[in-house]
């Protein structure tokens, strides 16, 4: 069971750009008929084709599998980028509702982020259970904090077996996120370029499926990594893991300490030095 949680996190990873590069080397292959006869019947072109001829089978496997992998690799920040500007677009802002905190500071971290009010509300309950006596400025402005630190509160989940079935289900909504994000851009490329190569009716709607299907893909891109950041901030309610500034802020606190408004100095002097570094 530990063997295969080390090890599934990895094959997702490798997955996604696999999966993403078949589907742009179909691209290519679909939109090969509209290249021009000049350059299909060039030397170059001839060439190229009498030395892949001239391979064994396996290696020509192997080469396209390794082309398709390595465009997967070259094209993975374009498709999380489109997913990123599409999560920051007004309609999806307020579908979302990314960035809703009446306090300034928590409202930057979830929109910079692009949080919705699931993952930002866990986080601030867990403030609240976590420093009962400081007061709710100071938890938003922790909250902040921990929204800021949320990438390295997801790597210190990975720990022992229980810990690394948690991260394992981390790892999944990302990487399913970021299939579904990924395969959007050259699914719609090559069923516009197969339109493209039919009668003006069916290559209308084909496109048009095509479109939609991608739009789909983005959007449950997006919810899948909403879901990823909800599940994170329940793990840190939980605390099945937790960031530097937590632990230092927790272990200062245990001290027992007469005034009431002790939690506020502390957490205040620890946001501070933080944001120093």
């Amino acid at each position: 069971m530990g063997f295969l949680a080390s090890v599934l996190p990895g094959l997702r990873e490798a997955r996604t750009p696999f999966i993403v590069g078949a589907l742009w080397v179909a691209a290519i292959l679909v939109a090969v008929p509209l290249f021009p006869d000049a350059l299909l019947q060039s030397n170059f072109a001839t060439h190229v084709k009498q030395v892949i001829g001239g391979l064994p089978s396996t290696i020509q496997l192997g080469a396209l599998t390794f082309t398709a992998y390595l465009l997967g690799i070259l094209t993975e920040s374009l498709a999380n980028g489109l997913t990123d500007a599409l999560r920051a677009a007004p309609l999806v802002v307020r579908r979302l509702g990314v960035g809703r905190s009446p306090f300034r500071d928590l409202r930057a971290a979830t929109t910079r982020r692009r949080l919705g009010p699931g993952a930002a509300g866990v986080v601030m309950d867990a403030m609240r259970d976590r420093f009962p006596r400081a007061s709710e400025e100071k938890r938003h402005q922790l909250a902040s904090a921990v929204l800021a630190d949320f990438d390295l509160a997801a790597r210190r989940l990975n720990g022992d077996e229980k810990e690394s079935a948690r991260h394992g289900e981390y790892s999944r909504l990302i990487a399913e996120a970021e299939l579904r994000a990924g395969i959007s851009l050259p699914l719609l490329l090559m069923v516009c370029l197969a339109g493209i190569q039919l009668p003006p009716g069916q290559g209308l709607v084909l496109s048009a499926v095509g479109l939609v299907a991608s739009a789909l893909l983005i959007l449950q891109g997006a919810g899948r990594r909403q879901e990823a950041d909800r599940y994170l901030a329940q793990a840190i309610y939980l605390r099945w893991t937790s960031t530097p500034l937590l632990e230092q802020l927790e272990a200062e606190l245990k001290a027992p300490r007469a005034e009431a408004f002790a939690a506020d100095d502390v957490i205040m002097t620890h946001l501070l030095d933080r944001d120093r570094l």
